[in-house]
């Protein structure tokens, strides 16, 4: 079995770019949630490159790890995924970028796909979890709001549905999250 050991490298940096920085509204330290794309992806047969770009895109995004340094690392094959999979323009409405998410899965291919699974089916977890907790309450003062989250999780969820036949048993549980938080 051959090795990839650029994954540890991955993990080691970014781990490094969100030192200090913790998952919205808890004391759980931010690197839990990149971590936890990148096992989901392995677990779901992804490749090597596949899951680095699952656990370098939030780095990007959050400013602390720049396109160049990724392709330097990793070569340009993990920077076109972490850049297919990374909201780096912030300068779009929450709105705008989800619908840009949406588009792009009807023209994707399965690293894409699985990654954006991922990194959304870990969210939807923390957002179940936080339901189970709090109830109807979770949705106050949560921004975007519970209208909007629904667009976004059900648009994913039949984008998601449309666009591939093989179907990971985490698409199977993402399906499931958004119809128990939605329905």
């Amino acid at each position: 079995m051959q090795r990839d050991y650029r994954l540890k490298e991955a993990c080691e940096l970014a781990a490094r770019a969100h030192a200090g920085q913790f998952l919205p509204g808890s004391d759980t330290p931010y690197i839990a949630h990149p971590m936890a794309v990148g096992i989901m992806l392995t677990e779901a047969g992804a490749t090597s490159d596949a899951v680095i770009a699952g656990i370098l895109h939030n780095a990007v995004e959050a400013g602390q790890l720049s396109l160049v340094e990724i392709e330097k690392l990793f070569g340009p094959l993990v920077l076109s995924l972490v850049k297919a999979c990374s909201e780096v323009d912030k300068s779009s409405s929450w709105e705008e970028r989800k619908r840009k998410t949406l588009i792009q899965l009807q023209e994707t291919d399965r690293d894409i796909w699985l990654i954006i699974l991922a990194d959304n089916l870990n969210l939807i977890r923390s957002m179940a979890k936080d339901y189970d907790l709090l109830g109807e309450d979770m949705w106050k003062g949560m921004e975007p709001g519970r209208q909007e989250q629904e667009w976004y999780y059900r648009g994913l969820l039949e984008a998601l549905r449309q666009n591939f036949r093989f179907r990971p048993c985490m698409f199977f549980e993402f399906e499931k999250l958004v119809k128990e938080l939605f329905d």
